[in-house]
């Protein structure tokens, strides 16, 4: 089909031309992003429903308070911290897991790591890219969990998740690490949420809450040798904290609740019933 016939313009020919020229075009900008708009990931929102706060009041406390972490938390009252040896190839390590959670089975159940981490950047530093900076596991996000500061990235690999907690008082730092299977993520994920919330910090000046549980509860405050991955007043019902040899330990605060009973943590309870 010629563009002129007989003296006169085809305009047909012209105007199939210019559809399929706009067609082209239009592809090669969509390659280049710049023709169709790409939507970008989008993570879901997390955000804690209002009564949060009272359904977590009668959880259990966990205080962190030696060699530069200074933190507690709570959990529910089924959850367990356990101590975790590392099989012996690594230092023992105090975990928080799921109720009857086995830890050296990753097919079931949620185990979670704790720690405050040096913040080496300036104070104005934002929390995203502190995140990203020091963990290149995925892409983070803010998210409303409780009166921190809190970004959260996940990612999966065969077959299980890694949730990634940064929090945040603007000042100091903690991560908190949760591992479980994805098929079980809608059973934990808003239950290990809820803990993030009552993340807090603690002062090393302010009385320590396990401190003055151990005094009501009627046991006495001391000075023992423990394991270097304990913190001031471990559970001493379990076997492990206080067992490490002299160049594995560091003094401590523990808890004496007598012959017959023993410090769970929380309080003094007796030896056949931890």
């Amino acid at each position: 089909m010629a563009f002129v016939t007989q003296g006169k313009t085809n305009w047909k020919f012209i105007l199939i031309v210019v559809i399929l020229a706009a067609i082209v075009g239009c592809g090669i900008l969509a390659y280049q992003n710049r023709c169709l708009t790409k939507e970008e990931a989008q993570f879901p929102e997390i955000k804690l429903a209002e009564k949060t706060k009272n359904e977590t009041a009668g959880w259990k406390a966990y205080e962190r308070a030696s060699g530069g972490q200074n933190f507690g938390f709570k959990y529910p009252n089924d959850w367990e911290i356990q101590i975790e040896t590392g099989m012996g190839f690594g230092p023992e390590e105090e975990v928080l897991t799921s109720p009857n959670k086995d830890l050296y089975d990753n097919s079931t159940g949620v185990r979670t790591t704790f720690s405050e981490w040096p913040k080496k950047k300036k104070s104005e530093e934002i929390l995203i890219q502190y995140a990203t900076d020091n963990n290149a596991c995925c892409s983070f996000q803010e998210v409303s969990l409780g009166e921190n500061l809190v970004v959260f990235g996940e990612y999966e690999y065969e077959g299980n998740l890694d949730l990634n907690y940064f929090i945040s008082n603007g000042e100091r730092i903690i991560f908190f690490d949760a591992f479980l299977p994805s098929k079980e993520k809608a059973a934990f994920f808003e239950t290990i949420n809820k803990i993030v919330s009552t993340f807090k910090f603690i002062e090393p000046e302010e009385i320590s809450i396990k401190e003055e549980s151990c005094v009501n509860s009627g046991g006495t405050v001391k000075t023992s040798s423990c394991c270097e991955s304990a913190s001031d007043f471990p559970n001493l019902c379990l076997i492990g904290p206080c067992g490490c040899g002299p160049q594995n330990s560091h003094e401590l605060k523990t808890c004496d609740c007598g012959s017959d009973e023993c410090f769970n943590g929380t309080e003094c309870v007796n030896l056949q019933n931890p």
